[in-house]
């Protein structure tokens, strides 16, 4: 198979691709571009592709065509949720699986568990909101080295 030389190694963030010929996209491989979507499960590619490979692309929010296969590809589907977060989603039924920024979630002492994202949707981002409580925490401790040399080691940190 041929190099995509039209759509490789771009950015085509946001674009749809429905309207263009199918034969634009077979027996090819696009390597390197960014198709990612701003809503899960987009139809970016028209029908009927057949022997489309992608290779180290951006798919995330993209419905792959029926048949292409992905190498060292990412195709998360996500979706900010009312915590206004980005959260990875099963494809299939739309709910939240897992934060986005899991490690950083886990950094912050939150919880992954959607079940714990908020019923209304928040003012500001969960992390965000997390990190400016930490920030206000720490102008105290500061006050107090005492405290924060005892929060230091129960932590395990000092």
């Amino acid at each position: 198979m041929i190099e995509n030389k039209i759509y490789s190694f771009g950015s085509f963030k946001h674009k749809s691709f429905t309207g263009k010929q199918s034969v634009d996209f077979s027996d090819t491989i696009i390597k390197g571009s960014c198709f990612e979507q701003a809503n899960p499960m987009t139809p970016v590619f028209p029908a009927g592709i057949k022997n489309l490979i992608f290779e180290g692309c951006n798919l995330n929010n993209c419905l792959i065509p029926p048949g292409a296969k992905l190498v060292n590809c990412c195709n998360y589907h996500w979706a900010i949720q009312n915590d206004l977060e980005q959260w990875i989603i099963d494809a299939k039924t739309g709910e939240p699986v897992e934060p986005m920024k899991k490690t950083r979630f886990k950094k912050l002492g939150l919880s992954t568990d959607p079940k714990d994202i908020p019923k209304e949707k928040m003012k500001e981002s969960l992390t965000v909101e997390t990190m400016k409580k930490i920030k206000f925490e720490l102008a105290n401790l500061q006050a107090d080295p005492d405290e924060m040399i005892r929060i230091l080691k129960e932590k395990g940190r000092l």
